[in-house]
């Protein structure tokens, strides 16, 4: 049997959604990868290097601000755009927003 490729599955939430999420994610990953999930914040960003696929699995909250357990993670990664060794430079990488909001919007009356 060939090896799989490793996949991580990072998750911030206030709620606990997208947790929920990111455990449903890596279930459907399980059928081709080696994957994992795990919180942003038991995640040591120097392990971004080894990795192959990584997934983030995050919400927002108030006014666009990150989860509590997210906010160590973005600010390591925000460190990590430094012209010469910035993420951008070194991998591919892909970002996909899905908001559903609990808020009623009038205007749409």
């Amino acid at each position: 049997m060939a090896k799989r490729v490793k996949a991580t599955i990072l998750f911030a939430t206030e709620t606990g959604k997208s947790q929920d999420y990111a455990k449903t994610l890596c279930e459907i990953f399980k059928h081709a990868f080696d994957a994992k999930v795990m919180s942003m914040d038991e995640y040591d960003t120097v392990d971004l290097e080894r990795e192959t696929l990584v997934l983030a699995v995050t919400s927002t909250f108030g006014n666009g601000d990150p989860p509590e357990n997210g906010e160590k993670f973005g600010a390591a990664l925000m460190e990590m755009r430094h012209p010469t060794t910035s993420v951008e430079d070194r991998k591919t990488y892909k970002v996909r927003f899905n908001s559903v909001s609990s808020y009623s919007d009038t205007r749409k009356s």
